[in-house]
């Protein structure tokens, strides 16, 4: 399941490893994001100076879900997601097994 959270230290996209959202929000990332990294089953954007193209990322991604009739999107408002966008944000990325 598809979904934002806020969690204390950090924003997390969760996507399903076959989501169709999931290889544009990385690609994107890695486009736009000077401090990304990629690990085994994520990848964190740790740029706190680029609030505006993290709002835009977090935005998308809401609507997207959003449009693609996605249940529990979050538990957040989009304006409670956008006012923590200064923390980092952890895309990731869910095995189809472990759901």
């Amino acid at each position: 399941m598809a979904k934002i959270e806020l969690l204390a230290k950090f924003t997390q996209i969760a996507l399903p490893n076959s989501h169709p959202l999931l290889k544009k929000v990385l690609n994107y990332a890695k486009k736009h994001f000077s401090q990304c990294h990629m690990l085994s089953s994520s990848l964190l954007i740790l740029n706190d100076t680029e609030c505006f193209k993290k709002n835009y990322l977090l935005n998308w991604v809401y609507h997207a879900l959003e449009c693609a009739h996605e249940k529990d999107i979050s538990q957040h408002s989009l304006e409670e997601v956008l006012q923590k966008s200064h923390l980092p944000i952890r895309i990731k990325i869910i095995n189809q097994n472990t759901l």
